[in-house]
């Protein structure tokens, strides 16, 4: 018996982003994708944890399940550029993780720069 190939993240990001896909569907894509790349994504940020705490009041746990969410609301700009080989597509997929996640810090940091500069 012969195993399915398992769907690519960029598959796996157009169910999570299409309002056609049915929940369930919807839900075992972000499962997967989560799976895939979580070690990843948070073996990244804990190196900077230091730096995220003090700079914006943010540990590394909570900016990586905000990464996903984020990223699970905005799959449909993900674009996988018809890149066909699975290790290129795997480091395009955790580059566009990693935009995300610095859009988050740079969204936290200026939200501390706002309550920092704020005379209450």
């Amino acid at each position: 018996m012969t195993a399915l190939p398992e769907p690519s993240d960029a598959e796996l990001l157009e169910a999570v982003g299409s309002s056609s896909v049915d929940p369930s569907e919807k839900s075992r894509a972000q499962a997967m994708f989560y799976a895939r790349h979580v070690r990843y994504l948070y073996g990244v940020l804990h190196k900077q944890q230091s730096k995220l705490l003090a700079l914006a009041g943010i540990g590394a746990e909570d900016l990586v399940q905000e990464t996903f969410h984020r990223a699970f609301e905005r799959a449909h700009t993900f674009r996988a550029a018809d890149v066909d080989d699975p290790e290129h597509l795997r480091r395009r997929t955790r580059a566009w993780l990693g935009r995300v996640a610095q859009h988050l810090l740079a969204d936290h940091l200026e939200r501390f720069r706002e309550v920092s500069a704020s005379p209450y």
